[in-house]
């Protein structure tokens, strides 16, 4: 009984400092997002994407372009200042000499995509110092690693233009990237794990995107509950 009561005082306190984490993180932020997807106009006329659950802490005047991605995902598209954007993760820092670029910030690792230009990475452990990302490079990044992704699999920054944008992607991975908009739990038949899903989807819709996502692999989806959902054949 003493340990059963030790793991939910435990469990209790893992819990209550996540959500105080992620109150800390709204409460300093400059910009924030809940459940929209919302485009920023910065002191420099550069813009910023913020995707839905995201914040941001600036620094950003005539002297500096600071921004520190506290939660979430963000996309930067550069203005005619040609200072370099200086972006703070937990992970490390990028500086950016990139007219535009993708962040997204998770809690073992960030993810970073070049458009236009180039990044250069400092992590907070002194590792890959000014290692170089360029145009057209997709990157994972943890505290003491860095390893390059296939950026045609899935466009990271596709969701600016309210679209998931998918090629031969798992159809697991594909949920769990679905799952930042959708409500509700989806549970996949293990029979269908192996199916590749491609296209390009409207997020304005994403009991849709299922519907088309289950036809394609041949299943329908069946709901148990309004927030529960089954793919299977």
């Amino acid at each position: 009984m003493c340990a059963k009561n030790t793991f939910t005082r435990a469990s209790r306190t893992a819990s209550d400092c996540v959500a105080k984490q992620g109150a800390w993180e709204y409460l300093n932020a400059d910009h924030a997002t809940t459940n929209q997807r919302q485009l920023f106009t910065l002191a420099d006329n550069s813009q910023l994407w913020l995707n839905n659950n995201s914040t941001v802490e600036l620094n950003f005047n005539a002297h500096n372009r600071n921004i520190d991605l506290t939660r979430g995902e963000m996309q930067f598209i550069g203005s005619a200042n040609t200072q370099p954007v200086q972006v703070t993760l937990q992970h490390g820092t990028l500086l950016c000499d990139s007219k535009q670029f993708f962040v997204r910030n998770e809690a073992d690792h960030a993810l970073v995509q070049v458009m236009q230009g180039s990044v250069k990475l400092a992590q907070a452990n002194g590792l890959f110092t000014n290692q170089a990302i360029k145009a057209g490079e997709l990157y994972k990044i943890t505290v003491n690693s860095m390893q390059q992704l296939d950026n045609h699999i899935f466009d990271y920054s596709s969701w600016t233009a309210g679209l998931l944008s998918v090629r031969t992607m798992p159809i697991n991975a594909f949920l769990a990237e679905l799952s930042r908009y959708h409500r509700g739990f989806v549970k996949i038949a293990p029979n269908l794990n192996d199916y590749l899903v491609s296209g390009v989807f409207q997020l304005n819709d994403t009991n849709l995107i299922l519907k088309t996502v289950a036809r394609s692999a041949r299943a329908s989806v069946h709901y148990r509950t309004r927030w529960w959902a089954e793919i299977r054949s």
